[in-house]
């Protein structure tokens, strides 16, 4: 029989079915947005496994909406590239898996680095930090302030 989906994907289709063509283009571009947030989370936390950033202005710069980024945080969340903190407001940190796939995408050329992201964002507002120094960094304004 034909194949039924299952889950959110079933209900975010339109009804028409893609072209292997259009599809193609769809997974390339998908993939590429994937690569492209991981890449800024690294360059965002300067590749510092105890720093959170905010997940959501990374998705906002890249262009995707919430349920976009809610697929690339659960993506990379499953292959272990990164820790959610906090879904609501975005706050992820890299873990070591996300260090080195955002390295090696970095080193053969598969995603460039943003011009001028040489360490963590400076956003205007309080930055939180913990007084721990083994443990995380909030870098960023706190959401709603």
């Amino acid at each position: 029989g034909p194949l039924r989906i299952r889950g959110p994907a079933a209900q975010a289709g339109s009804g028409q079915r893609p072209t292997l063509k259009g599809m193609n283009e769809e997974v390339r571009a998908r993939r590429a947005r994937r690569a492209e947030f991981l890449v800024r989370l690294y360059t965002h936390a300067g590749s510092d496994v105890r720093v959170f950033v905010d997940a959501l202005e990374i998705g906002e710069a890249l262009g995707a909406g919430p349920d976009e980024m809610r697929r690339i945080l659960a993506y990379h969340e499953e292959l272990g590239h990164i820790r959610v903190d906090d879904y609501r407001a975005g706050l992820v940190r890299l873990t070591a898996g996300g260090v080195d796939r955002a390295e090696t995408w970095l080193l053969d050329g598969s995603v460039r680095a943003e011009p001028g992201s040489a360490g963590p964002v400076e956003r205007p507002g309080p930055l939180e930090q913990t007084a721990d120094p083994d443990g995380p960094t909030t870098v960023g304004a706190p959401r709603g302030s």
